[in-house]
């Protein structure tokens, strides 16, 4: 099924994708944006490290699950 998007966030997903993210990865992160999320929790190290190198390029603070936990749940 093909999805609707707008085209805001099908180019704010290319200009991630940039970054050297993969085109999927990188419109999780734009939705992420988009809604206004504080994290994009992920299980994916290659993508949290991705993103950690390009902090400054994103709009949304993309973490792994356990960090999340420690850090903001129970402020470890």
């Amino acid at each position: 099924m093909l999805a609707n998007y707008s085209d805001a966030l099908r180019k704010r997903a290319k200009r991630i994708e940039k970054i050297g993210l993969m085109g999927m990865d990188a419109l999780h992160i734009a939705c992420a944006e988009q809604a206004g999320a504080a994290f994009f929790i992920t299980c994916d190290d290659i993508l949290v490290k991705k993103c950690e190198n390009s902090r400054e390029a994103l709009n949304v603070k993309v973490i792994p699950l356990l960090r999340f936990i420690a850090e903001e749940v129970f402020k470890l």
